[in-house]
């Protein structure tokens, strides 16, 4: 039975060691700290994956690459508002929650107005994925509120867009 080392790695970032038996490895790989912000469980970054043999008395030193391009993991934003419709002299509060398949995204969601070009605010997303902007008041008329997520440096998370059709009625 065949026993040595292979060492996994990935653009110059070393993931590991493992005992080669068989012509085959495995490996585990823990989270550990890596030089960047990772979001997701661990995954390898796009690059580069190489794999080494240490080598013996009868094989040579040898190594063996694939290259992968991760594509971030697609984010769905959903936008709430407190009251739908409202009144003028109300104020209102915008929500939002974003999602992914995998983990929890992080970052900023920025809220306009895309009917006066008004920019809202920005609120950071919580443990969760959610936020909720400080109350706001709109003038009469029909608001098309625009939500974009803007993930956070590092993440492997897409951004994202939605809108709400906002009515504010007169008096009542």
């Amino acid at each position: 039975m065949l026993s040595r080392l292979l060492r996994l790695g990935s653009n110059q970032l070393s993931l590991g060691w493992s005992s080669l038996v068989s012509s085959a490895a495995q490996f585990r790989v823990v989270p550990f700290s890596l030089p960047y912000p990772y979001d997701l469980p661990f995954v390898v970054p796009s690059g580069t994956t190489t794999a080494c043999y240490s080598g013996d008395a009868i094989y040579a030193y040898s190594c063996g690459s694939v290259s992968q391009n991760l594509v971030p993991p697609d984010t769905t934003l959903t936008l709430t508002s407190s009251s739908n419709p409202s009144y003028v002299g109300h104020s209102l509060q915008f929500g939002a929650a974003v999602t992914a398949r995998v983990g929890i995204p992080s970052g900023v969601v920025r809220f306009a107005d895309a009917t006066t070009g008004a920019l809202l605010g920005s609120a950071t997303l919580d443990a969760t994925g959610r936020t909720v902007l400080p109350p706001t008041l709109l003038g009469f008329g029909v608001h098309v509120i625009q939500a974009t997520y803007a993930p956070s440096t590092g993440s492997l998370y897409s951004s994202s867009t939605s809108t709400l059709g906002q009515i504010v009625l007169g008096w009542p």
